[in-house]
């Protein structure tokens, strides 16, 4: 599940405000694709995942001095210092009315290797807002609109195509989902329960195989929506592939 952690401990260093932890689960599916935009335009999608505990962390060290930040990929070893292209960067102007003027280290790490198909990209965002939403100033945000504002960010300040299922594993746990027909991103989901026992069982007889093959979703969220744009039958194979998955 999502956890948030903060503090103000006057253990911590006198030019530190404070120190949040925030970490989000990626998830496996049972199911894709019904959850996006180019399939929900068209009819309705239900599906199912798994929450693993392959765990995204954020990180936010806060200063009392005023400042600007500095975001820390670690699975990159990259130091970012105010790019546009990262998520990190984005969620702090969607958020910036709300957030004190403070210089701030931002880390962030996975546990599950990038671009391997198990929405790590929604782990992060939903672990960066959440983590934000521990500082800002204002109403807190619920899970469901941590959910909904991580996928915005990706969707529309990013570009990138993308469902919403990652967000709801990330900020749930392990769900079932019904997807608004011509209303998307909306959704309805619910906790997935499992019998007592049950989740250590699939636990334990789960693993995962990194192959470093590189897989971009929104790369083939782009060819997708280009063969659905030509209509006719490769409109229908691509729609009809997603049904029988679903």
């Amino acid at each position: 599940d999502l956890l948030i952690l903060a503090s103000q401990s006057r253990w911590l260093d006198p030019a530190t405000e404070r120190v949040v932890v925030s970490r989000a689960p990626v998830r496996m599916d049972f199911g894709g694709w019904p959850d996006t935009r180019i399939f929900l335009k068209y009819d309705w999608g239900y599906l199912m995942n798994i929450a693993l505990r392959l765990w995204t962390y954020v990180v936010i060290v806060q200063s009392r001095r005023p400042g600007s930040y500095v975001y820390h990929a670690l699975d990159f070893k990259e130091q970012i210092h105010e790019r546009e292209k990262t998520f990190v960067h984005q969620a702090l102007e969607e958020l910036r009315s709300q957030l004190p003027t403070r210089e701030r280290s931002i880390i962030v790490h996975s546990l599950a290797p990038p671009q391997t198909g198990l929405g790590t990209s929604g782990s992060v965002g939903v672990a960066v807002v959440a983590a934000l939403n521990a500082i800002k100033c204002g109403k807190t945000m619920t899970i469901e609109e941590i959910v909904y504002l991580a996928h915005m960010i990706e969707w529309l300040r990013m570009e990138s195509e993308t469902g919403i299922q990652d967000q709801i594993a990330a900020g749930n746990g392990s769900s079932v989902i019904r997807c608004l027909a011509r209303k998307f991103p909306l959704s309805r989901w619910r906790r997935l329960r499992f019998l007592p026992g049950m989740r250590q069982k699939v636990e334990s007889s789960s693993f995962l195989i990194d192959t470093a093959e590189v897989r971009s979703s929104h790369e083939e969220h782009r060819r997708k929506i280009k063969m659905v744009g030509r209509g006719g039958e490769a409109r229908r194979n691509v729609l009809d592939s997603i049904r029988l998955i679903r």
